[in-house]
């Protein structure tokens, strides 16, 4: 909604960052009441530019975003699967990136939104909420859809209720 922000979504994979950019982009087209107005010669879909000076990249956690600063970070999806998240190499990979690339690109005022399936204790959101790597885990707040409710469920759901998916509005709860 603010036209001057810079923004980036981040995930695993760079065709799954490239689709958020484009949804984002047919939202704003697609709606001229919200004020926001894409450059003429933003032509790429993973990377454009507002009139008023903001922007959205979307890549991977493989490519560059050297040379750009943003103010909102939404990082999604990571780590790839169960395999990539046992894997202390792609672990160390990832938290590297994050320290040395995507954490130092933040501009002020920012944000970070990290979503993910938790694969492993140790993996990307495991060490953003932990005291033994660098960052104050007491930074970020957790928001948790566990796949089976829990007591004081967030969503309202009864306990041992299942998440249904958003997308999929025929689930059942027993195919979940």
């Amino acid at each position: 909604r603010d036209p001057t922000c810079k923004s980036a979504l981040i995930a695993h994979s760079p065709t799954l960052a490239s689709s958020w950019a484009r949804t984002i982009r047919r939202v704003i087209e697609g709606h001229p009441e919200m004020g926001l107005t894409i450059a003429a010669d933003s032509k790429a879909l993973s990377e454009w530019e507002t009139t008023q000076g903001g922007s959205v990249t979307a890549r991977s956690t493989g490519e560059s975003i050297v040379g750009r600063g943003f103010n909102i970070l939404i990082i999604d999806d990571v780590v790839r699967d169960f395999a990539a998240a046992h894997s202390e190499v792609n672990r160390r990979s990832t938290w590297e990136w994050w320290t040395a690339n995507a954490y130092t690109r933040l501009e002020p005022p920012f944000i970070v939104l990290a979503v993910g399936t938790r694969w492993h204790e140790d993996d990307f959101i495991g060490r953003l909420l932990s005291n033994e790597h660098e960052g104050d885990p007491r930074d970020w707040e957790v928001i948790s859809f566990p796949a089976l409710a829990e007591s004081a469920d967030v969503l309202g759901r009864a306990e041992g209720e299942p998440l249904l998916s958003p997308l999929n509005a025929r689930e059942t709860p027993e195919q979940a």
